[in-house]
């Protein structure tokens, strides 16, 4: 009889193990509780060359004027050449022109706009001085372009053009609200560094008499203001890339923007999708306390929601992890969306922030994250005391040429001259400043 049960029994036991081995996870699907999943290593985002259509690139935009056939400061210039998306200029229907004049010669290589609608042709022009539309100096890069195409849309084909002049022509068939232009480069926003001038520059004048702000136009939040250099998390680098083409997603879980070094902020702006809800943004000047975890400050709209066990103490958010209390001196501003516009920007009291921690909450139902085009931060800045420039170091290797290099300008057969001369167009009571003395050759009608 003793080998019959013993049989029964073994027979229970090799059972009861293959019911266990069946359900025990496989290698490489179900971590092990209590073991650290592997984290995946991060997605590179392609690379959106720096916009050079910005004040701070020392790029200055001026309207040609049909009756006196002079170029002269427009207002345009002060909302397409700054990082705030909601300040905006209406450009009237028909055909108008507008130079963009750089700073040095550079590699142009593609074209945007961001508008809320675009009814007409576009086309665009290169050369290595000034001249009226219409001039044989000028160099077509695309011609005739349906104006909605390049909406937020770059150019179908590379430019790949070195100019120091680029000249816009657009002929709309009606009005146009217009929030930013951008010449796009080949070079990553993160080769560019925010600097000290050496000396106080008078950019303010150069820049014409509706350059009203001296501080402002610089987007901390940029790579090329963090001086950041390295891979970034693509979701995030897509809101803060310059181009209008790519966009980021922001949801409830913090997302946390290093400044690098504290600034003083003042502003901040957005440009994302038409939707209901409230972004929130947390302003810190350092995060030096120690801890097992990373210091992550939540509004006390959101703590609930996230479940953290967040309190408010004496006016500070507080947080006890692994025994400790890790406080925050953090200063929430609230960006609210009513689904009306997809430009939206706040003021606020000048703070000193080197952490930025944006979160959202969905007004809608079902709730949904927020697209986010362009995210910018400004603040106490003035670009008669601040530039942005390229850093040496990115031109080792078999790179593209140094803006500017004496030797890139020779091979390219700019005329030099027009950094050396200054020249002064007197209309009427009022002189205009231009670096090249205005060439006036008879207008040549441009055949689309």
């Amino acid at each position: 009889m003793r080998f019959p049960v013993m049989t029964i029994v073994f027979g229970i036991c090799f059972l009861m193990r293959g019911l266990i081995a069946s359900n025990q996870p496989s290698s490489g699907s179900m971590p092990v509780l209590g073991s650290t999943p592997s984290q995946e290593p991060t997605k590179a985002a392609p690379v959106i060359g720096k916009n050079m259509a910005r004040y701070h690139m020392g790029t200055i935009l001026e309207k040609f004027d049909p009756e006196t056939r002079f170029y002269l400061p427009d207002r345009s210039a002060v909302a397409w050449l700054d990082e705030d998306d909601t300040t905006v200029y209406e450009i009237p229907p028909g055909k108008q022109w507008y130079l963009m004049t750089l700073d040095r010669p550079t590699l142009i290589q593609n074209f945007s706009m961001a508008a809320e609608s675009l009814k007409g042709k576009v086309s665009l022009y290169a050369s290595d001085q000034k001249a009226v539309p219409g001039s044989k100096n000028w160099t077509p890069l695309f011609k005739g372009v349906p104006a909605q195409d390049l909406k937020e849309k770059e150019y179908q084909k590379p430019l790949y053009s070195f100019t120091r002049y680029v000249l816009l022509e657009i002929d709309l068939s009606q009005s146009a609200i217009v929030s930013s232009l951008y010449l796009f480069t080949d070079s990553d926003p993160s080769s560019y560094r925010l600097t000290k001038r050496a000396e106080p520059s008078r950019f303010t004048d150069k820049a014409g008499p509706f350059y009203k702000d001296t501080k402002g136009q610089v987007n901390f939040a940029g790579k090329y203001a963090r001086n950041s250099g390295g891979v970034e998390d693509d979701n995030f680098a897509k809101m803060v890339d310059e181009s209008p083409e790519t966009n980021g997603s922001l949801d409830q879980k913090p997302m946390v923007i290093d400044l690098k070094e504290v600034r003083e902020m003042e502003r901040f702006s957005i440009f994302a999708e038409k939707k209901k809800g409230r972004m929130t943004i947390l302003l810190e000047p350092d995060r030096s306390a120690s801890g097992p975890l990373p210091r992550v400050y939540i509004p006390e709209a959101v703590r609930f929601l996230m479940g953290m066990g967040w309190q408010k103490s004496s006016g500070l958010f507080v947080q006890a992890t692994g025994g400790e209390i890790k406080s925050s001196n953090a200063i929430s501003r609230t960006i609210v969306l009513d689904g009306s516009s997809d430009r939206i920007s706040i003021q606020v009291p000048a703070t000193p922030s080197q952490f930025l921690t944006m979160t959202w909450v969905s007004g809608e139902s079902p709730a949904s994250s927020l697209q986010i085009k362009n995210f910018s931060a400004m603040g106490d800045v003035s670009l008669n005391e601040f530039q942005v420039s390229r850093s040496v170091g990115n031109f080792e290797g078999s790179g593209p040429l140094p803006v500017g290099d004496p030797a890139a300008a020779k091979g390219n057969n700019l005329n030099n001259s027009s950094k050396e001369t200054n020249g002064t167009t007197v209309l009427g009571n009022s002189a205009v400043q231009t670096e090249d003395p205005l060439r006036l050759p008879p207008i040549t009608p441009v055949s689309n």
